[in-house]
């Protein structure tokens, strides 16, 4: 899973120094597990890209992401993507993987909600944290020990 992510993280490197973003990288051992590599990549890619996006205000030059990877007490697989950007408004926590549902000008409310449904197509979930506006936001995958389906390419990570 290490690999998927500094994947991903390499993708928006460009983006990331641009904008002076710090990525802390709190990676804990996790037992080998089969993924499907490109839902992974798509759910990581996701939502460090709204991170970035969260960061881009002036006001929170030089911000920071941490990526975190560890193993539950109930044997699944988190990844969290913490930001200390503008954070989401208490109001909107709800609806934020609703289809069509976005806070941004440009957005078009995709990016969540699929990284939401592909979560679940594997067994697991979204979820977020953020304590307001200003406070930076949270997202958590959390998956259990998934085998993958025929036709999928499925990984091993460890």
């Amino acid at each position: 899973m290490v690999d998927l992510i500094e994947d991903v993280l390499a993708m928006r490197s460009v983006s990331l120094e641009k904008h002076g973003i710090t990525v802390i990288r709190e990676f804990q051992e996790v037992p080998a597990m089969l993924v499907d590599r490109h839902k992974i990549m798509q759910i990581i890619y996701n939502l460090v890209e709204n991170a970035v996006h969260a960061l881009r205000d002036p006001i929170h030059g030089g911000g920071r992401i941490t990526i975190r990877l560890y193993q539950t007490q109930d044997d699944r697989l988190g990844v969290e993507v913490e930001d200390n950007g503008i954070g989401i408004k208490r109001e909107n926590l709800s609806q934020i993987f609703n289809f069509g549902f976005s806070t941004k000008e440009d957005g078009h409310g995709f990016g969540l909600h699929t990284s939401a449904l592909a979560a679940i197509e594997m067994g697991g979930k979204i979820t977020v944290h953020s304590d307001g506006e200003g406070q930076g936001a949270t997202f958590c995958l959390q998956l259990r020990q998934w085998q993958g389906a025929r036709g999928k390419e499925c990984v091993p990570t460890g």
